[in-house]
């Protein structure tokens, strides 16, 4: 795993710390589709894929487990500044803003 990547796992999870009645969980199917971080807050799910690159590109896995969990927010967590949403309507968006709306989230 690389570095970005761990970083923002510990990050988030410590986030998660602060927000009251949040669960979390790693999302997989033996068809191979995955989610690295699926949140539960609020009765909200939040699926959350954290890449390193600073142009990220989602799996068709990430897709099929977004089929199949139907998460009511999708993000890509990267090691880029900007923050914008694809044409599948996932929020591309850096570690310290997803921070920042999980922490304003709870």
């Amino acid at each position: 795993m690389r570095q970005f990547q761990t970083v923002g796992y510990l990050a988030i999870f410590c986030s998660i710390g602060e927000l009251p009645h949040t669960q979390a969980y790693l999302y997989r199917t033996a068809a191979g589709a995955e989610i690295d971080l699926v949140l539960i807050n609020n009765r909200i799910l939040w699926a959350i894929e954290v890449e390193h690159s600073t142009t990220p590109k989602l799996t068709k896995g990430f897709h099929l487990a977004c089929q199949d969990i139907k998460p009511d927010h999708k993000f890509v967590v990267y090691s880029g500044k900007e923050t914008f949403k694809t044409k599948d309507s996932v929020i591309v968006i850096s570690l310290p803003q997803m921070l920042e709306i999980l922490i304003q989230s709870g």
